[in-house]
């Protein structure tokens, strides 16, 4: 990830997957402006998720009902 995203490089390990979600002082120290050095997220995952799931589960039932 650090070498493919060299904005991110300086951020923890634990906040490198999204760093959207990180404290402010972590992305401060890390050179990270979320909007201007690096892109607010586009898509809200845990949103989409449910909106996903919600869709798959009216077209193919519910997950646990598969294969009986």
């Amino acid at each position: 990830m650090r070498r493919w995203v060299p904005e991110l490089a300086q951020l923890p390990a634990p906040h490198i997957h999204l760093p959207s979600e990180a404290p402010r002082a972590v992305l401060e120290r890390a050179g990270v402006t979320l909007g201007s050095t690096y892109p607010w997220p586009i898509v809200e995952h845990a949103v989409a998720r449910a909106r996903f799931l919600a869709v798959a589960e009216s077209a193919v039932g519910p997950a646990g009902a598969r294969g009986r």
